[in-house]
């Protein structure tokens, strides 16, 4: 009996030690990956000032976050009229082990679920920041060069964009103010120049009067926008 609660609290001791070591040493997650996932997305938070958009905002946000699995690589983008900040992480998490396997494991359960929910908190602060500049004045179409240049020679990966695709000012409802932001960004004259790759518009603001604008700039392949705004649902 005294043998056996003598290796019991040489094992607690040891396992005590092991996590300490783990505190220490920053895990990398992105080596437990079993997909290699990759994702990126990009926040155009001051697009948000109607209050449908937002909660379409926050539910596709939310449904990204919660797909993410134990070492995906994950990058959130806030872009500030022309001002990007980052944060780019993989996902704590750590492979299933036995109760001896874990005592000697390079990955600590615990850590984990603490820097999980460390990084839930991050992903709040700049969401919350992205919907507070909400009502901001934007040119969308200087937002569009923003991607264009970031995907430049970088690798495309799983990307999102977040973004209303409602310009500056405009009321959807009203059909003289949707036609002023068609010549705006007509006459802006760099509707032709702009490239976006395959990324995906989350949840944009569902107003068939907006699609339509969009769709119009194309301006029958005369120096219109040259690529089509591919949207998801995310709910």
């Amino acid at each position: 009996m005294k043998r056996n609660l003598f290796v019991y609290a040489a094992l607690l001791s040891f396992a005590a030690s092991a996590f300490s070591s783990h505190a220490l040493a920053k895990t990398d997650y992105c080596q437990y990956s079993k997909t290699k996932r990759s994702v990126e997305v990009h926040l155009f938070g001051n697009t948000y000032g109607y209050d449908g958009d937002k909660r379409r905002f926050q539910s596709g946000i939310q449904n990204i976050f919660n797909s993410l699995k134990m070492g995906d690589r994950f990058k959130l983008i806030h872009h500030n009229n022309g001002q990007i900040k980052d944060l780019e992480i993989c996902f704590p998490g750590c492979p299933k082990k036995s109760l001896l396997e874990s005592l000697t494991a390079k990955c600590s359960v615990e850590i984990a679920k603490k820097e999980k929910s460390q990084l839930r908190k991050r992903v709040s602060a700049i969401l919350g920041q992205a919907i507070k500049s909400g009502g901001e004045p934007y040119r969308i179409v200087d937002q569009l060069k923003t991607l264009d240049e970031y995907y430049t020679n970088r690798e495309l990966v799983e990307s999102y964009v977040f973004n209303s695709t409602v310009p500056y000012g405009v009321d959807i409802d009203s059909k003289s103010s949707l036609d002023k932001a068609f010549v705006e960004m007509v006459q802006s004259g760099s509707l032709g120049t702009i490239t976006i790759p395959n990324v995906k518009f989350v949840n944009v603001n569902p107003s068939k009067a907006l699609q339509s604008l969009w769709a119009d700039l194309a301006l029958d392949g005369s120096e219109g926008l040259d690529f089509d705004i591919q949207t998801v649902i995310l709910d």
